[in-house]
């Protein structure tokens, strides 16, 4: 994206949303969509479950098919990131865990997230090593991945709870999927 429709969509960002969310809200979201490479306006009810996770509520996102629902657990960390950074503490730790039914659905959005530079990881897949560099918040992951069934593995379990002061939220794509809430 060149540095003038980049301008031009910082400006709608903040021309469309500021009064109702805020300069800290907006200057993250701005954040956010530069460093996902995203180049169009995000629409209220994206932006609306972002804000409302980032004051630490719950949220059940339920939109039609193709309204971008993957934006929302995308940019998210990103947000939280610039929200968590000050002057003197450039926060760039923040992981969101996806938890999604089939492993073909997996592969297909870590595939979308890395067109945009967006780095991700089914968790079961992690190393020692990366395990480590995300404790320490000294890894550039983003979205850690997971199926259902591999909450049963105690090696997930034991990952997930040490990375916890990084997972800022736990997403569950297809949730029509869930059998039992």
């Amino acid at each position: 994206m060149s540095k003038e429709s980049s301008d031009t969509l910082a400006a709608l960002i903040e021309n469309k949303f500021l009064h109702i969310f805020g300069r800290e809200f907006v200057e993250a979201v701005k954040f956010a969509m530069e460093m996902c490479k995203y180049n169009f306006l995000p629409k209220f009810e994206q932006l609306q479950a972002i804000y409302y996770l980032s004051r630490g509520k719950d949220v059940f996102v339920h939109l039609r098919t193709g309204f971008g629902k993957s934006l929302i657990y995308t940019l998210f960390p990103y947000v939280c990131d610039a929200l968590r950074s000050s002057p003197n503490n450039d926060c760039r730790s923040s992981i969101v865990v996806l938890i999604s039914p089939l492993i073909s659905l997996m592969d297909d959005q870590m595939a979308k997230m890395a067109e945009r530079g967006i780095h991700s990881v089914k968790l079961t897949d992690l190393k020692d090593r990366q395990v480590e560099d995300l404790r320490r918040g000294k890894s550039n992951i983003k979205i850690a991945l997971l199926s259902p069934e591999a909450f049963t593995s105690l090696t997930v379990r034991e990952t997930l709870r040490e990375l916890k002061e990084h997972i800022v939220c736990v997403a569950i794509d297809e949730a029509h999927c869930v059998l039992q809430w």
